[in-house]
Order: structure tokens, then C-alpha cells, then sequence
């Protein structure tokens, strides 16, 4: 069931990508923004305050998002993804991210990430050092880190936005199809169990009764 429940999100969830692939919207204080509006921000980048999310894959190779807080011209922070860069041979060793100086104007989705990732580490992995590395995007914590009031999505940058990082952004990460196959095999399973356990009983009632007669 909560398979099949996770198959009709994704298909809302590409809906409204669809619906939303020819609109743009500025973003403003009073704005309601929904899981993958289309946005235009325009606002400077604190690039000495860089995050790195860990375990971001592409193409089978491991890496990192870059995310980096802006202020925005209606004076709030939003954390903006620049997208995926390769993680170096040794972990501890952070990419090098080049600065973007310049006030910006910024097209891009809203993504809203989910508050039930799994982690291999709660703990920073080069607390106290810049650009920071991430597990998981935990806007609480990354407010009382940054002094900052922060928007409670992120920016995801459409292609044509500064910086030149691999932006490959899918709506989901699992089609819906493939819920609804994982859910036909649980069904399918939970109804052999229920035959096979129908059967041995039916059997065991049948040799009670065999051995009352006799």
C-alpha cells in the first residue's frame, strides 16, 4: 500500500512539473511556492559559507551538490543548488568551487527534500571548515549555523543560470511504474503466503479429523 501511495505522488509530483515547465514566477516574501515551481531570484551569493550535500551520484561515479545560501533582494536567504561536482580520490579533500562575485538573477525549480533521508553519519564530516560537508539538509540546523532566516526549499539552477556545475534534475528518482511493480510483488507474495498458509491448515484439519474416525 505505501507503495502504491508513493506511485500516486510521483504522478502528481510530474504533473505539476508539467504544468509548471512553462511558467516563471519571481519570488517574493508572500509567495506560496509548491514542489517544483518555476522560479526567477535574483540576489548575491555568500560563496565563504558553500555546502557540499555527500553521496550525490551521477552517472555511477559519487560526488557532491553544491548548495550555497543567497540573499535575495527581499532581504531573505535561499539555499541554491549549483549542481554536481566529483568527489576527489580521498575524501577529505573538498573540490574547489569557484566564487560566483557578481549579483545575480537565478531561474530555477523548488525542491523541497525530504525530511526522512537516510544517513550514513548525523555528525559534519569537517565541522568547522569551509565549504562545509553535508549529509542531509536540515534547515533548522543550517539556521543556526548561517544566522539566517532560510527559505524551506532549495533552488535546483536550470541550465542557462551562472555556474557550470552538472545540473541532470529529475522530477523523481523512481518512475511510478515501478512502485506499482514493487507493489504487485508484495501483493503477490502476501497472497502466496496466504494460500500456502490456507493449504497446511486445510491439511491439518483434514488429518484431525482422519484420526477422530479412527
Amino acid at each position: 500500500l505505501w507503495q502504491c501511495a508513493r506511485s500516486t505522488e510521483k504522478k502528481q509530483l510530474i504533473k505539476i512539473a508539467q504544468q509548471e515547465s512553462t511558467k516563471k514566477t519571481f519570488l517574493s516574501k508572500g509567495l506560496k511556492v509548491k514542489a517544483q515551481q518555476q522560479l526567477i531570484v535574483t540576489g548575491s551569493f555568500d560563496n565563504k559559507h558553500s555546502l557540499l550535500l555527500d553521496n550525490q551520484f551521477y552517472q555511477h561515479k559519487v560526488g557532491f551538490d553544491v548548495l550555497v545560501p543567497v540573499t535575495t533582494n527581499n532581504g531573505k536567504t535561499l539555499l541554491v543548488d549549483r549542481g554536481w561536482v566529483p568527489a576527489m580520490p580521498t575524501h577529505k579533500d573538498v573540490p574547489q568551487i569557484l566564487p560566483i562575485i557578481n549579483q545575480e538573477t537565478l531561474k530555477g525549480r523548488a525542491y523541497f527534500p525530504s525530511d526522512k533521508s537516510w544517513v550514513l553519519n548525523s555528525q559534519l564530516d569537517n565541522a568547522g571548515a569551509w565549504p562545509l560537508i553535508i549529509e542531509k539538509v536540515d534547515f533548522k540546523y543550517l539556521e543556526s549555523l548561517l544566522k539566517v532566516k532560510l527559505y524551506p526549499f532549495i533552488l535546483r539552477l536550470s541550465q542557462d543560470s551562472s555556474g557550470s556545475f552538472v545540473r541532470d534534475w529529475r522530477v523523481v528518482t523512481m518512475s511510478p511504474a515501478k512502485h506499482i511493480g514493487y507493489a504487485v510483488q508484495w501483493f503477490a507474495m502476501a497472497l502466496a503466503a496466504i494460500i500456502i498458509y490456507l493449504v497446511l491448515n486445510l491439511e491439518r484439519s483434514s488429518n484431525a479429523s482422519k484420526q477422530k474416525t479412527h
